[in-house]
């Protein structure tokens, strides 16, 4: 078992990172992502994905890129933190009041069951039959043609926990005010795509990513600890806002008016792989010596 925990560097980097249009093309082939991996490996950084996508579209990933034994993740925009239990099984004792057991994990969630979410906007998905098409209706093949995921991975995406998801035919003035009646249901409604909608509880990948941080220092010892922010879309926003180094992948205005005031924000105007790894040398550069 490889324990990535512990390292001789003065500090310990945390890179939290999306996954669609980061790490993964619009291919979402795990090869072109390969060389990022080893770089991380190699360097002995702490790797955490921080996605909308599922457990079972990432644990798919962690077996391709060979990252069992190191797994820290965050699914369904936040919704709920996986660790790997042997990595913290000395700890397990002390903290397992804020945690749960799930085979070999241990997580914490944060978010709403999904049925208790669609029991919430069900007259909402009554109503809006005709103009939205709803995780219920959306099969893995209408899924895969909107995403350009294969079959396979879109019947993982579907298998939501935490979270539904919708699909707007049209984009009307009607949209935003589903999505501000969802909200008022005390839910929220986010996009990275603008094709894909998730409805989900109140918490967001932000929320997500200081209580993994903190949950990090407590059970480790780390007296310093840099994270390092990857994102492409406006979902990344919370995220983003709380890493010490941001690095948005892509031309999204939106990210970069609201980061504009931030400190130590990088831009790397291009997605994928490529632009991910580019952009993370830079960040380790401004870490370890104050510049890009």
């Amino acid at each position: 078992m490889v324990i990535i925990l512990t390292n001789n560097n003065t500090r310990k980097v945390v890179i939290i990172s999306d996954m669609d249009g980061c790490l993964l093309d619009k291919t979402y082939d795990y090869r072109q992502a390969l060389p990022a991996i080893e770089f991380i490996k190699k360097q002995d950084f702490i790797l955490i994905f921080n996605t909308s996508k599922t457990r079972y579209e990432v644990e798919y990933y962690i077996d391709k890129w060979s990252l069992r034994g190191r797994e820290i993740f965050i699914v369904e925009n936040g919704a709920a933190i996986y660790l790997n239990k042997h990595l913290f099984e000395a700890k397990y004792q002390v903290y397992q009041n804020n945690m749960v057991a799930i085979n070999d994990y241990l997580s914490i969630i944060l978010g709403m069951k999904r049925s208790l979410i669609e029991e919430k906007i069900s007259d909402i998905i009554e109503a809006t039959t005709g103009e939205i098409i709803w995780l219920k209706d959306i099969t893995p093949e209408f899924f895969s043609k909107l995403t350009g995921l294969p079959i396979e991975m879109s019947k993982k995406a579907l298998m939501r926990d935490y979270s539904t998801l919708f699909h707007p035919l049209k984009k009307t003035s009607r949209l935003n005010k589903v999505i501000e009646k969802i909200k008022s249901r005390g839910l929220n409604a986010t996009t990275g795509s603008g094709i894909i909608y998730l409805v989900t509880g109140k918490h967001d990948k932000g929320i997500a990513t200081k209580t993994v941080i903190n949950l990090l220092r407590r059970m480790t010892g780390f007296e310093e600890v840099v994270t390092i922010g990857i994102g492409d879309g406006p979902n990344d926003l919370p995220m983003l806002l709380v890493t010490d180094v941001s690095i948005v992948l892509g031309n999204n205005e939106y990210l970069l008016n609201k980061l504009m005031k931030k400190d130590k924000v990088i831009h790397i105007p291009y997605k994928g792989p490529y632009a991910w790894l580019e952009g993370v040398k830079k960040a380790i550069k401004i870490v370890f010596e104050g510049t890009a």
